[in-house]
């Protein structure tokens, strides 16, 4: 079967590979990572740091150049009224956000180990799949966090004060890109009519 090199040979080496990423590999991520969501695929752009549809923050974009500098010019504004200075964000992990496919590794952390800047994955009310997002404010007395999407103008109200129970963990690691077959299979799901439930929890074993 292994130097074969039929049809039948390829889709049996897939499903091995499918087996052990799915029922050992990904199993032994959760466990190490102290988290249910260790390995989770971007499938928005709401954390990009360039235009969609020409805005940026709720900022209409004619010309822009995507650097750090061309994204402060024009989302700096609101980050500075939260009290965020642009050497602050400069020192936040991923400072220059990540975009639609990327891989971002997970790790479940105690409440009192999330900092402002930090990017989080949590449970919200109006989507069936966990947000990637940056943490802004922290409110430490009732154990909520604050965030917004780094491309959004501003956060909606179910980003505000998001209990600690529904928070899944902090990014720490980014692959730039793998993560486009998840998103290729969310898509086609959609347009087929399944439920963003059954591909909700965005892992790269499709978990």
């Amino acid at each position: 079967m292994w130097k074969d090199d039929s049809l039948w040979s390829l889709l049996f080496d897939l499903f091995l590979v499918f087996i052990i990423v799915k029922f050992i590999i990904y199993p032994a991520l959760e466990y190490g990572l102290n988290t249910s969501f260790p390995v989770v695929a971007v499938l928005t752009t709401s954390m990009e740091h360039k235009p969609k549809d020409d805005m940026l923050c709720g900022n209409y974009v004619e010309d822009y150049n995507k650097s750090f500098e061309s994204y402060w010019n024009l989302c700096g504004r609101w980050y500075e009224e939260q009290g965020i200075t642009k050497e602050e964000f400069q020192k936040f992990p991923f400072p220059n956000g990540f975009n639609v496919g990327d891989i971002l590794f997970m790790r479940g952390v105690p409440f009192e180990e999330y900092e402002v800047g930090d990017i989080a994955v949590f449970w919200t009310t109006y989507l069936e799949y966990p947000v990637i997002h940056r943490v802004i404010a922290i409110d430490e007395e009732n154990r909520t966090i604050t965030t917004k999407g780094d491309q959004n103008g501003d956060h909606i109200h179910e980003e505000i004060e998001i209990s600690e129970e529904d928070i899944v963990g902090k990014a720490f690691f980014r692959i730039p890109y793998l993560g486009y077959l998840k998103v290729w299979v969310s898509r086609l799901g959609e347009l087929i009519g399944n439920s963003p439930s059954a591909q909700q929890s965005i892992t790269i074993a499709f978990g």
